[in-house]
């Protein structure tokens, strides 16, 4: 496609197989209080702009693709559309893989979100308008390592005897896909919706003759060689802490050969039916209901939690549940030391009745204990509690000050602070003992880990007693 064609390149927005709008290149900057973080400089391409369809707005039953974009008559400028549009969106080495591919600029969403549309984050996809084929995303990340494909099925990964939660015999049917390159260093800094870090390989499930059953992936995998995983087993481990301490976390199974240690995890956005199928959820990262952009993730000019807590006061109906899953998904962050913990890094979702809640936990991992020698564990957190930005643990005046701003009791806070610390103290000993994965917790990056959790637990629930 030339630069002039993809300049006029024009996507129908769709949720839940429904035309909700278009985006185009054919927008305006607007001010620049819109922009919350993201570059000034205009993309190569034109700004972008999304207009909802008459016929969506004129539906009883219509809802809006984000929190951030209210059903209005009038479009949204290249901000308020960025945010949302831009987040449905890999980054960082991924991203720059597939501009490669397509022969496109990065910084050109719209030619992005045209070969990827099949399979964004949530229920939304996109496609171009009167276009006579289909392009499916697994076609796409599939060309990128045509040599990996192949040995995809022979990988040692799945075995009847590591099903867990029922995700085993799901991905005994996988067809493996490879995004980006097949053991892929997408930078931290570089988060978006899709999990960053490690590998991350989107699987789709096969039918009896082979081939994708849905154009929708239904699971990711993170992947690391062996010998070089002591970053997937640190997320693993604090995973299942998380988990066994009460906290919301995606199911994952951990998998283990002498070449290759995964993590695998049906996506937080798809439900897998009894039959197959994949079913998806409406889903945006809060991050995107805030109007952040992606790379406003760790920025000073990105609202932090105090908006996030404000943003579900407003909009969730009921907010008190919300606002309480926040709280607890802020102060286990904080526990198990997350230093990159941001708005983008949770994600809402409408439920069958049409409410909004908070999906699990299904990208956190500990940044305490660097899994590579050469590399040093950051020395500050990206949303500081109060006014406390480094990433030793927070004391009782910044979890006041966070409660103040956050429209949040002090008293609560503390509390849940206590009590989250104490079962942190109580899950570390029987997750470490836990015979099916006891092996890959003997590995020293992950010994550490759990001595320097003992003492921040130890820490913790001392200082808000």
């Amino acid at each position: 496609m030339t630069s002039q064609a993809r300049s006029t390149l024009s996507l129908q927005v769709l949720l839940h197989d429904q035309l909700v709008g278009s985006l185009t290149h054919r927008g305006t900057p607007g001010g620049k209080a819109s922009a919350k973080g993201s570059p000034l400089a205009a993309p190569s391409q034109g700004w972008l702009q999304f207009s909802y369809a008459p016929e969506w707005l004129e539906r009883a039953d219509a809802v809006p693709l984000s929190w951030h974009l209210p059903l209005q008559d009038k479009p949204f400028d290249h901000w308020a559309s960025h945010a949302f549009f831009a987040g449905l969106l890999p980054a960082g080495a991924l991203r720059q893989a597939l501009s490669t591919e397509l022969q496109i600029a990065q910084d050109d969403d719209l030619a992005l979100l045209e070969a990827l549309g099949a399979d964004c984050l949530g229920a939304v996809s996109l496609r171009k308008l009167q276009s006579g084929r289909k392009r499916y995303a697994m076609d796409l990340v599939s060309s990128l390592l045509p040599a990996a494909s192949p040995a995809a099925p022979q990988l040692p990964l799945f075995d009847d005897s590591q099903t867990r939660d029922g995700q085993g015999d799901a991905a005994g049917q996988a067809l493996l896909h490879a995004c980006g390159e097949l053991i892929l260093g997408r930078p931290a800094e570089a988060r978006s919706s899709w999990p960053a870090s490690v590998a991350v390989v989107p699987i789709w499930q096969e039918d009896e003759n082979g081939n994708a059953q849905d154009p929708n992936s239904s699971h990711v995998l993170w992947m690391a060689p062996g010998g070089q995983d002591a970053a997937l087993l640190q997320r693993a481990f604090t995973m299942q802490l998380l988990q066994k301490m009460g906290v919301p976390v995606q199911a994952a199974q951990l998998m283990q050969s002498e070449s290759i240690t995964t993590l695998l995890q049906l996506r937080p956005d798809r439900r897998l039916e009894e039959d197959g199928s994949v079913t998806r959820i409406q889903t945006e990262t809060l991050g995107q209901a805030l109007g952040l952009a992606p790379g406003a993730a760790t920025s000073r000019q990105a609202s932090g939690w105090a908006a996030s807590f404000a943003l579900l006061r407003e909009h969730a109906q009921p907010s008190v549940l919300p606002v309480l899953q926040l709280l607890d998904l802020v102060v286990g962050f904080v526990l198990v030391g997350d230093a990159l913990a941001s708005p983008h890094r949770l994600l809402l979702q409408r439920n069958e009745a049409g409410h909004w809640q908070l999906a699990p936990l299904w990208d956190v991992c500990s940044t305490l204990v660097s899994p590579m020698p050469h590399l040093a564990e950051p020395a500050r957190m990206a949303l500081a509690i109060g006014r406390h930005r480094s990433t030793g643990a927070p004391g009782d005046a910044a979890w006041d000050e966070f409660a103040q701003q956050c429209g949040l009791s002090p008293n609560q806070v503390r509390k849940r602070v206590r009590t989250l610390a104490q079962a942190m103290r109580t899950a570390l000993p029987t997750v470490l003992e836990d015979e099916e994965h006891a092996p890959a917790w003997q590995h020293p990056s992950v010994s550490q880990l759990a001595l320097h959790l003992r003492a921040r637990a130890d820490q913790m629930a001392r200082s808000a007693g």
